[in-house]
């Protein structure tokens, strides 16, 4: 995977190798329904509970990022992990916005989709009232997308670009300073 594409940093998420992460992890159960979506980052998987996190060597035991950011972790139990023919698709974590914002991946239903977007991707930790959406691509500027939601917009300043904003209002596309995945 690349280290950068154009200004937008790719932080492949490793927190087994810090023991600080490890140690402080909070114990909170198990996880089911999980499979290993990418072949860039076997160790990735992704629950039925909107669950993203990174496996042991042994795939028993898995780190979650708690919130929306990647400095709080919980350590899950890994019940029923299926692992499939992955592709190499880059399946993200975290994402951290140019402006300080943290966004993070869910899945299942939710908000109402603003006219010109398909669905809805996940949360961000917004500013100001009400809770920020992290929205799939807009169905009318994208020719440079890299997955559904994260792309290249023209005249950009270098970094990618996702969709946020609340629901019921139109969205803001947003410069990314990391990928995490």
């Amino acid at each position: 995977m690349p280290a950068a594409v154009g200004k937008t940093k790719v932080v492949k998420l490793d927190p087994w190798s810090d023991p600080t992460i490890v140690q402080n992890a909070e114990s909170r159960g198990s996880v089911e329904g999980c499979i290993a979506p990418s072949s860039a980052h076997p160790e990735y998987i992704s629950c039925a509970v909107s669950a993203k996190c990174i496996t042991d060597a042994s795939k028993q035991v898995a780190l979650c990022p708690f919130g929306y950011g990647i400095t709080e972790w919980l350590k899950v139990n890994v019940d029923d992990l299926s692992v499939y023919d992955a592709d190499a698709t880059i399946s993200p974590i975290r994402l951290e916005l140019t402006d300080g914002t943290w966004c993070a991946f869910s899945s299942g239903s939710g908000p109402m989709t603003p006219p010109g977007f398909g669905s809805w991707s996940g949360g961000c930790s917004g500013k100001g009232p009400g809770s920020v959406v992290l929205w799939s691509t807009p169905e009318s500027e994208v020719e440079n997308s890299l997955v559904d939601w994260l792309f290249l917009t023209p005249n950009a300043d270098g970094y990618l670009r996702v969709a946020i904003g609340s629901e019921g209002e139109e969205p803001d596309l947003v410069g990314v300073a990391t990928v995490y995945y």
